[in-house]
């Protein structure tokens, strides 16, 4: 066979093989490993100011929810710290504000682009140095704690045989595998989930949780709270195994079978959860669990005072 010969023969069989293929199934999330991103605006505070109580200026946060899960602005409240409020002409709740709109979720549309999310600004205004300083320069810090309500949706598919324990070769699935899982952009997912058989008519499916983002994991509801002596609040995500029925969970706190809150010991852990088949076949079915948490990002700055002239 000659060399152009040899050429047609092996794009028909690429075409061949690329329609036995078929289409390659679409992301069912964007992804990502971010929740909301937080920011100091430019100039917002000025990189100098002065003393005396005639130059206000004010500190601008940018928030821009970079994930998939919608969170109200009832459910975010920023802090700022690294000042006292007295010095500045303010009180210490003036230092504490929510935004003025929802903070939006990334999205996809029908066909499949990436909608993006709007910025929110939140403005403290009227920030006024009152007393003169000591000496020329005076440097102050200042950081932005911005703690909201978060969510994670992982899915995949299991695995069902007519035979569980003793599954037929060249089924149509799987049993005892690791699965492939979409996890929704988030600061924590669902790293690995492995499937197995247990009985007759039980599968079991065991997955892990890990905290990849690079803010702060606190318990859904607790606002971020730190006061707690022995810190029961950090590290806490409730779980919801949403599909299939029939489901029951150990590891997770609380009554619910297939619901709980999982405390993430060095950042991961594990649960396993079995679900009764009340009619095995071959065929595959839908998980889908739930994480939900308050999740807390910290950014910083500096700003010079000076001392003005009179």
């Amino acid at each position: 066979m000659g060399k152009r010969g040899l050429i047609v023969l092996l794009l028909l069989v690429v075409a061949a093989c690329q329609q036995q293929a078929g289409p390659a199934p679409e992301a069912a999330f964007i992804g990502g490993q971010v929740g909301l991103q937080v920011e100091f605006q430019p100039d917002a505070p000025p990189k100098e100011v002065y003393d005396g109580g005639r130059f206000p200026f004010a500190v601008v946060v940018k928030l821009q929810n970079l994930g998939e899960f919608f969170v109200p602005k009832d459910k975010v409240k920023v802090t700022l710290s690294g000042i006292q409020a007295q010095e500045f002409g303010l009180t210490s709740t003036d230092l504490v504000r929510n935004p003025v709109d929802d903070l939006i979720a990334r999205r996809k549309d029908p066909v499949g682009n990436v909608i993006e999310s709007n910025p929110s600004f939140l403005e403290f205004r009227n920030l006024n140095r009152q007393q003169r300083i000591t000496g020329s320069a005076l440097v102050y810090p200042l950081r932005a704690d911005v703690c909201y309500n978060y969510g994670t949706l992982a899915t995949a598919k299991l695995c069902s045989r007519q035979s569980i324990l003793n599954p037929a070769p060249g089924g149509i699935c799987q049993i005892n595998e690791e699965k492939p899982v979409a996890n929704s952009g988030a600061p924590v997912q669902i790293v690995s989930l492995l499937e197995s058989a247990r009985a007759q008519d039980k599968i079991a499916f065991t997955f892990k949780m890990q905290h990849v983002g690079s803010g702060a994991l606190y318990r859904r509801g607790s606002g971020c709270d730190k006061s707690q002596v022995v810190r029961v609040n950090e590290q806490r995500v409730f779980v919801s195994v949403r599909e299939p029925q029939n489901v029951e969970c150990v590891g997770l706190q609380g009554t619910a079978r297939n619901e709980g809150e999982v405390t993430l010991f060095d950042g991961s852990n594990t649960v396993t959860c079995t679900v009764n088949l009340e009619q095995p076949g071959d065929f595959e079915f839908p998980l889908t669990i739930d994480l939900n948490y308050d999740y807390e990002n910290t950014v910083t700055t500096s700003f010079v005072v000076k001392r003005s002239e009179q």
